[in-house]
């Protein structure tokens, strides 16, 4: 075999290689359900894919109040109902996006406007279930945060919690 073609086949087969582990881990963040702007709050662990979700689904194991409780669903629904019209809006830019691209001609500093709105978008939905989760920490106690912590940490390593590829249960914990 000549240089050349070995060089060649080798390339392909780097591609190839590189190509699939991009696709891996894009399925893999995708289906741990982190995957930022589809759907999702961003590439985040799971506990926070709801914002405050994890302190409520956890609210018996973490001996909330129903203050706490009624103060965290506020949160969360505020923030789902940011993510919903921020990703609706994104859907929407999408297509716009996509038009522009399938245009004889596409114009590069439209086509940039459409990516800079569509990642200020996710940015925003990003930051603020992030907002909502710092908000919902701060309304538990400290000793309440020392659990919620073990739990988290606890979930993290038990099978079925965030860091494994099977079926995603939430990470709910029973008290002891």
């Amino acid at each position: 075999m000549s240089k050349k073609m070995i060089l060649g086949l080798t390339g392909a087969v780097i591609l190839l290689v590189g190509t699939g582990v991009m696709i891996a881990s894009a399925k893999h963040c995708k289906d741990k359900q982190m995957e930022m702007g589809e759907g999702e709050s961003g590439c985040l662990p799971c506990e926070r894919k709801e914002c405050a979700g994890f302190y409520l689904d956890n609210k018996e194991a973490l001996g909330l109040s129903d203050e706490q409780v009624a103060k965290m669903k506020e949160l969360q629904l505020a923030s789902r109902k940011v993510k919903i019209h921020n990703m609706a809006e994104v859907d929407v830019l999408k297509l716009e996006l996509n038009a522009l691209l399938d245009a004889k001609k596409p114009d590069l500093t439209e086509i940039d406007a459409k990516v800079d709105k569509i990642s200020q978008l996710k940015a925003e939905t990003m930051k603020n279930c992030l907002q909502a989760s710092v908000k919902a920490r701060e309304v538990l106690t400290e000793e309440q945060t020392k659990l919620a912590e073990g739990l988290k940490k606890a979930c993290i390593m038990s099978p079925g919690g965030h860091d494994r590829d099977d079926e995603k249960p939430p990470c709910k914990m029973k008290k002891d």
